[in-house]
């Protein structure tokens, strides 16, 4: 097991990473035993994915929020996550806010949405 840090925004982005992986283990053991067709892709979301915030004249207003995402790895590693903002139009993910989403931008195994780019700074 690895050492966990000391800081209360660093343990709250690994808590609701883990979150994330047991959404996708309970939906991957649901799709086995029912014996159905598979559980669309992705992962489930606590939040919802949310439609795009709109302001005047219908254009996108600056994300507030970013969303967490946990992708699976396909031969069974511990997969990986990305970060979306929260208006991204590809969906899951639990939601942080900007010291959690800054704390996730720096780990290893999280990388940044090529749709949305969350990095950016968002146009005025």
């Amino acid at each position: 097991m690895y050492e966990l840090p000391p800081d209360p925004q660093r343990l709250r982005v690994i808590r609701l990473y883990l979150q994330m992986q047991i959404a996708a283990v309970d939906a991957k053991i649901q799709e086995a035993e029912s014996d159905s067709a598979p559980v669309a892709a992705g992962v489930p979301s606590e939040t919802g994915g949310g439609a795009p915030q709109r302001g005047k004249g219908g254009a996108r207003s600056p994300a507030r929020a970013w969303r967490l995402q946990s992708v699976p790895d396909p031969r069974g590693g511990s997969g990986r996550g990305v970060l979306h903002r929260d208006d991204c139009r590809v969906p899951g993910g639990g939601r942080l806010n900007r010291q959690e989403f800054e704390v996730a931008l720096g780990m290893p195994d999280v990388t940044s949405c090529g749709v949305c780019r969350p990095e950016a700074e968002p146009s005025a």
